[in-house]
């Protein structure tokens, strides 16, 4: 019977979706509440559990994204809770946590992380350095919630978060080892806000003026004035703009501007250091 139901599921998600068998089956693990590895042990839905799994199936095909049904995303083996306030955190992302672990060696570092939406950077990189102290700031109230939910329900401490714009979030004398964002960065004309999984996201943590390029240059023009001397600044950012981030990080004085590729060979994280 539940090959069957995942037959049919499969087949209606196949127009919508890249991965219609994965996301019947993590779909249908919710509705019976057990893991992946469990439904074939499974043999019988009841009434209830497969008008759940037909409404997901049904919402999916509006191409709402996973982690918004099912209300959770693993991120660095951490798993979050999402909901359409926040972004769904995304693979290509623990680049930049990578990053930023690899660059700060020192024992109890202090990171900020701008524009944190689920946390999932900040719980990242906390739950890899115990001792750093890590400043988490978004814009929204919604998504510093969720963050301190997922920090709360992780335990995970030495985090801070603070409501505002970018670095407007900070105390006069904050200072930081590194600054480390994943801001919004698609212009406002890109083809992907249309019919697409991500259309469903927050639009303010997708899309920016000066063709997805503003938030880039707002925070690396403020956040000279809170790194310590040799501190870091470290972006995320489309796989067509490294040249273009560079170039503001080398306008504002940053050195060593280097650019790292993600796993599908695609620029993704840029960053930069200021003088000692």
């Amino acid at each position: 019977m539940l090959t069957a139901i995942l037959q049919r599921a499969t087949l209606a998600l196949t127009p919508t979706s890249d991965s219609p068998r994965l996301d019947a089956e993590v779909l249908l693990s919710h509705a019976l509440a057990c893991n992946r590895s469990q439904l074939r042990l499974k043999t019988t839905l009841t009434d209830t559990q497969l008008s759940l799994f037909q409404a997901l199936v049904t919402r999916r095909q509006q191409r709402i994204p996973i982690a918004y049904l099912i209300g959770q995303k693993e991120f660095w083996s951490l798993m979050l809770m999402i909901t359409p306030a926040v972004l769904v955190p995304r693979p290509e992302t623990e680049l930049l946590v990578e990053t930023v672990l690899h660059l700060i060696s020192h024992k109890e570092a202090h990171i900020a992380d701008l524009g944190t939406g689920s946390g999932a950077i900040a719980l990242a990189l906390v739950s890899e350095r115990l001792n750093w102290r890590v400043t988490a700031t978004d814009l929204s109230q919604a998504a510093l919630d969720i963050a301190i939910q997922n920090a709360t329900h992780l335990q995970l401490h030495h985090l801070t978060f603070k409501l505002g714009s970018w670095t407007d979030a900070f105390a006069p004398n904050d200072r930081f080892d590194a600054i480390v964002s994943n801001p919004p960065y698609l212009a406002m004309d890109d083809p992907y806000l249309v019919n697409t999984d991500i259309s469903h996201e927050p639009v303010s943590a997708l899309v920016a003026d000066n063709q997805g390029l503003a938030a880039y240059q707002t925070i690396t023009t403020h956040a000279i004035n809170f790194l310590k001397p040799g501190g870091y600044l470290c972006f995320e950012h489309g796989a067509t703009q490294a040249a273009c981030v560079r170039a503001i990080l080398q306008h504002h004085a940053f050195v060593t501007i280097t650019t790292l590729k993600d796993l599908a060979g695609l620029d993704r994280v840029t960053y930069g250091h200021i003088r000692l």
